[in-house]
């Protein structure tokens, strides 16, 4: 009897994983569609102007800043959408606890670790206020650099090259795509306002270096 449990359990525990993951899918999908929703009212609010996110995320602090107070993405949709309920209060604490579920948390995508990148860690996420989204407020040129002349953030929504295919938000981790935060991809949000989920290519590494260019400048 104990061993036709096994059998059992052995048979049903991958099924009940694999769809744990579709659900967790399904709720970031969703996340990015509100976030989308929310840019698209922004917008509607500042002369057809995407957000002028400070940068990526509040993890990159000063770093390739166009503005000088400290508003990120959640700070700027919040009228919108919602506060950030998981922004932290002490950002030195010792004890990193797993933030629950919200609008800027996936729950499958900010428990993943990519060993690749050492510095993606619980202390990351801490420092970027619990929010696994990046915001897309440079692209990277082909030359490896950031396109610093036009950037995303406050970019005109009317200056979009093809807006369905313009990536403005997307989660992380998203480099080596045995940890992506998705069995095998991650989901994106493009400027158009629709969400979907994007696969990763294993020849390649690093998605934002890739694709990010891709729907801004360029069909």
């Amino acid at each position: 009897m104990v061993a036709i449990i096994a059998i059992l359990a052995a048979m049903l525990l991958p099924a009940l994983a694999k769809a744990k993951e579709k659900g967790n899918r399904i709720y970031c999908l969703n996340n990015l569609r509100q976030v989308g929703v929310a840019i698209s009212l922004y917008a509607g609010d500042y002369n057809d102007r995407i957000p002028l996110c400070k940068n990526w995320g509040h993890a990159w602090g000063d770093s390739v800043s166009f503005r000088s107070d400290n508003k990120w993405m959640p700070e700027l949709l919040e009228p919108y959408l919602m506060r950030n309920s998981n922004k932290p209060t002490n950002y030195n604490n010792k004890k990193i606890t797993a933030p629950p579920r919200s609008i800027f948390t996936c729950p499958t995508g900010s428990k993943v670790r990519d060993p690749s990148q050492p510095g993606f860690t619980e202390a990351f996420l801490l420092s970027n206020d619990h929010v696994n989204y990046a915001w897309m407020h440079v692209y990277w040129r082909s030359d490896q650099s950031h396109e610093l002349k036009k950037p995303v953030s406050g970019r005109p929504m009317a200056n979009v090259t093809n807006p369905s295919r313009a990536v403005v938000v997307w989660e992380m981790p998203y480099w080596d795509v045995r940890y992506a935060a998705h069995p095998k991809g991650i989901d994106t949000l493009m400027i158009d306002g629709h969400g979907e989920f994007t696969r990763l290519i294993p020849k390649e590494y690093d998605w934002y270096f890739n694709h990010s260019r891709q729907g801004w400048d360029e069909p």
